[in-house]
């Protein structure tokens, strides 16, 4: 099973913590609050899609840090028990 990083989907950092994108083999993605300074997952989401999960991310409130900041809080099991809602 192959799981490809796609992008980051903030150009900006929130406390070494941003938005990773992940693509699978069955074209399934999943977006992970991930550490960026030790490439560590700290929680994520699956979608059925890029596109879904690209969706999911542009539809959230807040733009820049806002928007980063409001997507790691869904996330990121430490801030979100209900991942996968």
């Amino acid at each position: 099973m192959t799981t490809e990083f796609v992008k980051f989907m903030s150009a900006a950092h929130l406390n070494n913590m941003n938005v990773a994108l992940y693509v699978h083999h069955d074209y399934t993605a999943t977006l992970y609050a991930e550490n960026v300074t030790n490439s560590k997952s700290v929680g994520g989401r699956r979608f059925k899609s890029i596109a879904d999960a690209e969706a999911w991310y542009q539809v959230l409130p807040g733009h820049g840090l806002g928007k980063l900041k409001n997507a790691l809080e869904r996330l990121d099991y430490r801030y979100s028990p209900r991942i996968g809602e």
